[in-house]
């Protein structure tokens, strides 16, 4: 299969292959569209890709999953459900793309690398990928020695900016573990990436980053961009106490050309006897280093190491509470409570996406700014979940008492 095809309402339950436990495509240049399906309990044994390997993708292909769950999927190497990789030193044009929006990956587990995804551009400076994760779980999820328990992505350390970009947004990552490695939840390395409006909960790796890693790979990285915006990391855990539990970014020497933005984040760790920072943006050489350009603002955590922008975000307990939703996709529920510092705390003008258009909505998809504090005007919640808005008693609104 190497052009255009489409599976509708199909499952794929108990299958083995060497690599794609249950579908194969090489060399990819078309469409390939999967929606409404279900991969359960496949196994690549000894290769790649638990349910679907996609690999030594053209510049042209173009993968949409929608409405699909993939459970309990096993691969020996990479990608316990999906591995996605470029073709080694393509030419042409068009931007690979892996659209993954409506699914659930759940169970999942690899040998190395990608519990629930592993995405490569390849080792060639003019590689380029593109990867979008919208309204998707990825929950249970396991790599047994690498990175990336729920997903991870990985582009060529020499190529410029712009050229693998990942968007991630009203995701939850639940439970994921990078059980000889770090990155629990989520790891992007040699990208430019845009995570928006996500829950990060519960994930556990055995060293940093449980919940999400950033970074280079190389001391001579060019610049790339990193943007966090309205998310809610809850109670990571590490086997080893190392600093960078809910977010480690990782940096090289000169890092000038940089810009990381965290905007509307909050984090709620877990108990930490260690005294290790929380988050940690660290560099691959130790001594003099260029910084990179930090922006934003209005982030919300117990623990300083998490307020990178200083003055500009708050230090408190943000008072917030885990219960399920009784959705499928979006189960884990993070909501302020009564007199939280995160309900209205985040202006709507700076409420906006990374292209500095407003968030309309949460990770539930409630609408966002609400009038959460009563107080006559709509500001948005800091975190990825948003309060509805607070009628004030009509009596005291009029002054009457």
């Amino acid at each position: 299969m190497s052009d255009d095809a489409t599976f509708e309402s199909v499952h794929f339950i108990d299958n083995q292959a060497d690599s794609g436990g249950a579908l194969g495509q090489l060399y990819g240049n078309g469409n390939l569209r999967i929606s409404n399906g279900l991969f359960q309990d496949n196994h690549a044994a000894d290769g790649r890709g638990g349910a679907i390997e996609l690999g030594s993708i053209n510049p042209a292909h173009q993968v949409s999953i929608f409405n699909t769950s993939f459970i309990g999927n096993q691969a020996g190497s990479d990608g316990g459900a999906i591995l996605f990789e470029v073709a080694e030193g393509f030419s042409g044009m068009g931007t690979p793309l892996l659209d993954i929006a409506y699914s659930r990956f759940v169970d999942n587990s690899s040998g190395r690398n990608g519990g629930g995804l592993f995405a490569a551009a390849g080792f060639n400076v003019n590689q380029r990928m593109q990867v979008q994760i919208s309204d998707s779980l990825f929950r249970g999820n396991q790599a047994n020695s690498g990175l990336g328990g729920g997903v991870r992505v990985e582009g060529f350390s020499a190529s410029q900016a712009g050229q693998t970009r990942v968007h991630i947004q009203r995701s939850s990552f639940i439970d994921n573990r990078a059980a000889d490695g770090g990155g629990g939840g989520l790891v992007g390395s040699n990208l430019d990436m845009h995570v928006e409006n996500s829950l990060f909960a519960e994930n556990h790796a055995l060293v940093s980053g449980a919940g999400l890693i950033h970074g280079a790979s190389d001391v001579d990285s060019p610049p790339r961009t990193l943007t966090l915006i309205g998310n809610s990391f809850h109670r990571q855990t590490q086997t080893y106490s190392v600093p960078g539990r809910s977010l480690y970014l990782l940096l090289p020497p000169d890092a000038s050309g940089w810009t990381l933005t965290f905007s509307g984040n909050l984090f709620d760790p877990a108990s930490n006897s260690s005294g290790s920072d929380e988050c940690l943006i660290g560099f691959i050489e130790s001594g003099s280093t260029q910084p990179p350009t930090l922006q934003g603002g209005d982030n919300l955590s117990p623990e300083a190491s998490c307020l990178f922008l200083g003055a500009t975000d708050i230090q408190a307990n943000p008072m917030v509470a885990a219960s399920d939703s009784g959705n499928a996709l979006k189960p884990l529920l993070l909501l302020p409570q009564p007199g939280s510092p995160a309900i209205d705390a985040w202006p709507a003008d700076a409420c906006t996406n990374h292209l500095e258009q407003p968030l309309t909505g949460d990770l539930r998809d409630a609408p966002r700014p609400a009038d959460g504090d009563a107080s006559g005007v709509a500001d948005c919640d800091i975190g990825a979940f948003e309060l509805p808005a607070v009628i004030a008693d009509p009596i005291f609104a009029n002054s009457f008492e």
